[in-house]
């Protein structure tokens, strides 16, 4: 099922929706504060859409899997809505993603959680924790310069530059449009890394993305001795 709570809603207690069927989460922007454990548990929870600036309490006892949503086995996405704003949460001195949220125990368990989507949101601004999966979440979306502002996509820009052979690296085991298509966008493949990108794209079957290369090949790299054997 999909559980939408209305503008209005302020507080969600402790282990409220805890074993739940939901599949679809919708937090709403009025929602202040979110209870240890209330989504925990909840075995059909694909997807979370909710504004950053909830507070969260983890000042009681935890259990070493206790988490807002700790054991949800098909979590694969959070968005998180808006930008981060500065209420006034107990000792905050700054705005902050989740105040007050456990970063290792909010997810723990979720080990099919990829993205994390917050496109007002600068990644420096996302705990380290998690921060590999707004970069996920960044590079899966194709319309990226719609929809990230010049100065947040700048920080990605500039992580993922700082970052290239990592992101070459990936190729080896990501075979998704949006990663090639973004090292193509950014002109981050060199010749030295052709052959081998180009074969794992190949191996994949991807007749979009092997175009893509091969057209990049010739814009970019220009080289027109290069032969690669499709077969």
């Amino acid at each position: 099922m999909n559980l939408v709570l209305p503008e209005g809603v302020i507080h969600i207690d402790h282990w409220a929706y805890t074993k739940s069927d939901v599949m679809f989460l919708w937090l709403p922007d009025s929602l202040r504060t979110i209870g240890m454990c209330s989504f925990k548990d909840c075995p059909n929870l694909t997807e979370v859409s909710m504004s950053p600036n909830s507070y969260c309490n983890y000042r009681i006892r935890l259990e070493g899997d206790d988490g807002i949503f700790a054991n949800c086995p098909r979590l694969e996405q959070i968005t998180f809505r808006g930008a981060l704003r500065n209420y006034t949460w107990h000792d905050a001195a700054a705005p902050e993603l989740l105040r007050g949220c456990h970063r290792e125990k909010t997810f723990h368990g979720c080990v099919r959680l990829r993205r994390l989507v917050a496109r007002e949101i600068p990644l420096e601004s996302i705990p380290a924790e998690w921060r590999q999966y707004a970069i996920n979440g960044f590079i899966a979306d194709v319309e990226r310069d719609q929809h990230y502002s010049p100065l947040i996509a700048g920080g990605y820009h500039a992580y993922l530059e700082s970052n290239r052979q990592q992101l070459i690296n990936r190729t080896a085991g990501d075979q998704s449009y949006s990663l090639y298509q973004y090292l193509i966008d950014r002109r981050m493949i060199t010749a030295a890394d052709f052959e081998t990108i180009f074969m794992r794209a190949n191996a994949a079957n991807s007749a979009e993305t092997t175009a893509a290369l091969l057209e990049y090949q010739f814009r970019v790299l220009r080289q027109s001795t290069f032969e690669i054997s499709l077969e």
